[in-house]
């Protein structure tokens, strides 16, 4: 009985640790998806782009760099992808999130 607790307290600490991490990733695909949608984001370059974006990872708390951002434009279509990943240090054991938003239109 005593591990079985033992084991449900360490996968809930474990949740509480790494679920942060997935939230503010569906956050910025979120972002990512409103940027594709916008109209003004089919006249903006991609290098401005790749700012807002990295901008807006910056603002949730993401390691994402210009240069992780990738912006493919063609007449009336659009799309972003950014790949990144969060290290989380667990007692005894590191974590690397590998994430890979991405939206289109």
């Amino acid at each position: 009985m005593a591990a079985g607790i033992a084991v449900l307290v360490a996968l809930v600490a474990f949740g509480v640790l790494l679920i942060p991490s997935y939230y503010r990733n569906w956050q910025f695909q979120g972002a990512l998806e409103d940027t594709v949608a916008a109209d003004q984001s089919l006249s903006r370059t991609p290098a401005m782009l790749q700012v807002d974006v990295s901008n807006e990872a910056a603002r949730l708390g993401l390691p994402v760099s210009p240069d992780q951002v990738k912006v493919t434009q063609s007449p009336g279509k659009l799309k972003l992808e950014a790949a990144y990943f969060v290290r989380i240090d667990l007692p005894l054991y590191t974590v690397d999130l590998h994430f890979h938003p991405n939206a289109s239109r």
